[in-house]
This record gives structure tokens, C-alpha cells and sequence, in this order.
């Protein structure tokens, strides 16, 4: 849900929602995401069971670890239901479509390969910031601390390794001897690159469930959960009371969005799909259950609903 400079969401003013209402739209909102949380909790065994294929073992590890991150979002979520709490919830916004875009990637690529450059992507971070921790000690001419001899001991044994693995996996044309550290594990300079991959191969199923491609969450949203998150006075200044309410029931929803598709992609890519009856059906159910929680929350937007139609028909 889009909203201005000022935190209002035009939608919601233009159905004179005073503060009463726009609580109990966060709080609806919030329902949402409840529900989302015992689902995924509900199917951590069957995800957390799966034998790694030999064929695939580092693409299997990582899309766990990516679902068990989303599952703490989530679960991190429930216990943030207050206005104040905007900035953790904006973060774990941000943080799920990270999240949600990653694990799609992993799931088109069906070989090791993707796998493994997130792997090696991650031991290549360890290593930038080893060095960078290495240099400073160095260059203040400081004796490295006991308690980062281990860091050290952790840049010597695996330099070469990462620095011959940036090379097989981010070399550019112009270098391909350069070992770089890209900014993205898949060698983007930013994660639109990636964004815009993903709406590529699953556009009309994120759609579907998010009402909106990933690109225009991307371009409309995400760029304002970094003001609410980063430092400054961009994303506070001039907030209403309304205005606080609205970013986190939004983000409520939107997480709720991404909690599910993280869920449904990795219960399809361990083939649940084909061995669970009703599994889509249960996808469906909980989708009506959300909207339903919410309007129990917000019955006077069924109530609009209710005299837009019949305004419809009686013109």
C-alpha cells in the first residue's frame, strides 16, 4: 500500500478513517501475519527433514537456511504489534524480500551452481572483512588481540581458496584475473538485477499472491522501508500518528506476502507438492483466512464494500 511523503495512505483517507480505524487496520493487519507464523512454524519439520541430494547438497543447505531466516522473521514479527516497534518491522520487510528473491534464484537454478556461489560469496564476505580487520590492526601498528588470532588464523587458510573461487565466479571480461568481491552473490551490482531476473521466470505467480510484481515492490516500497531503517529524518519527519499505523500494518501484510511465498517455493522445490494432497488447497485456505481475520478486525470496510455494490447496481 503506497503512501505519502507524510505517512498517510490515500486509500484509507479517502474512506475517512479516523485513528480508531487505522489501529484496527494495523491490528488486522497484524492477524495476518499470526497466522502466517503458525504455518510456518507447522512445517519447519517437514522442510528441516529433507536428505541433501548428493547431487545438490550446497543449493539444499541454503535454501534451508534461507527458509529458517524467513521463519524468524516472521516469528520475530508476532512479538512487534505496536506503533513504535516501526523501524524492526520495516527491517524485517526489507529483510524477507532479500530473502524471498534469493530463494526463488535458488529454486530456477536446479544444479549446485547457484548453491555454491552463495556459499562462496559468504566465505568471500568472511574474508573482505577479515582483512579489512587485519589492516586496521596493522596500520595503527596494534598487536592483533588474543581474542582475533582466530580471524587471522581464518584469512590465511582460506585466502587462496576464496581468492581462486571469486575468480571462477565474478571475474569480469575486462579483468578475469581479478579476484572482486561483488556487492551480490550472483555478481549484480544491486539486487534489482536479481529482482527483475525473478518477475522474468515468476512474475505472474508473485503477482498472484502479492498483487504486484517484485520490480514495483521494489521501485514503490523499498526505498522507503530504507528511510524507515537507516539513519536520518527522511522517514520520520512530518510522520502522523496515522502515518505509523499504516507503514506497519503494510509491512505486516507484505511480510505476511513473503513469508508465504518462501514457504510454498521450498515445500515445491522438495517435491511436497506432488506427495502432499491438498497442499494448494491449503495454500488457499490460509489466503481466505487472512482476509478474513482482517476484516474481523475491520468490519466497517465490509460494510463500504457492501454500499459500493450496491451503489453499482442500482446504477
Amino acid at each position: 500500500m503506497g503512501l505519502t511523503h507524510d505517512g498517510k495512505s490515500p486509500i484509507l483517507m479517502e474512506n475517512n478513517m479516523n485513528i480508531d480505524k487505522i489501529k484496527t487496520f494495523a491490528d488486522g493487519c497484524y492477524s495476518e501475519i499470526k497466522l502466517v507464523s503458525e504455518y510456518m512454524k507447522q512445517r519447519i519439520p517437514l522442510i528441516d527433514g529433507v536428505i541433501k541430494n548428493p547431487s545438490t547438497p550446497y543449493r539444499d543447505d541454503c535454501l534451508k537456511v534461507l527458509f529458517l531466516r524467513a521463519n524468524v522473521w516472521i516469528q520475530t514479527l508476532v512479538k512487534l504489534n505496536q506503533p513504535n516497534d516501526f523501524q524492526a518491522i520495516c527491517a524485517a520487510n526489507r529483510a524477507l524480500l532479500e530473502i524471498t528473491v534469493d530463494i526463488y534464484l535458488l529454486h530456477h537454478d536446479k544444479t549446485d551452481n547457484s548453491g555454491q556461489m552463495m556459499y562462496w560469496w559468504m566465505q568471500s564476505a568472511k574474508i573482505k572483512s577479515a582483512q579489512t580487520i587485519l589492516e586496521y590492526y596493522n596500520k595503527m601498528k596494534i598487536s592483533l588481540p588474543k581474542e582475533h588470532q582466530i580471524i587471522q588464523e581464518f584469512y590465511e587458510h582460506n585466502k587462496t581458496d576464496v581468492e581462486k573461487k571469486r575468480i571462477e565466479f565474478w571475474s569480469s571480461k575486462k579483468n578475469p584475473n581479478n579476484p572482486r568481491h561483488p556487492e551480490r552473490w550472483t555478481g549484480k551490482s544491486s539486487l534489482i538485477g536479481d529482482v527483475k531476473i525473478v518477475d522474468q521466470y515468476y512474475g505472474s505467480d508473485i503477482k498472484n499472491d502479492l498483487g504486484r510484481s517484485l520490480e514495483e515492490f521494489y521501485s514503490i516500497e523499498y526505498q522507503k522501508l530504507n528511510w524507515y531503517i537507516h539513519s536520518g529524518i527522511t522517514g520520520s519527519w512530518g510522520m502522523t500518528s496515522e502515518g505509523f499505523h499504516i507503514i506497519c500494518g503494510s509491512a505486516y501484510t507484505y511480510c505476511a506476502d513473503f513469508g508465504m511465498l518462501c514457504t510454498k517455493v521450498l515445500l515445491s522445490d522438495f517435491g511436497f507438492i506432488d506427495i502432499l494432497d491438498g497442499l494448494r488447497r491449503e495454500w488457499d485456505q490460509i489466503k481466505n483466512n487472512r482476509k478474513l481475520a482482517f476484516l474481523k478486525k475491520n468490519p466497517f470496510l465490509v460494510e463500504n464494500i457492501r454500499k459500493q455494490m450496491q451503489t453499482i447496481i442500482e446504477e
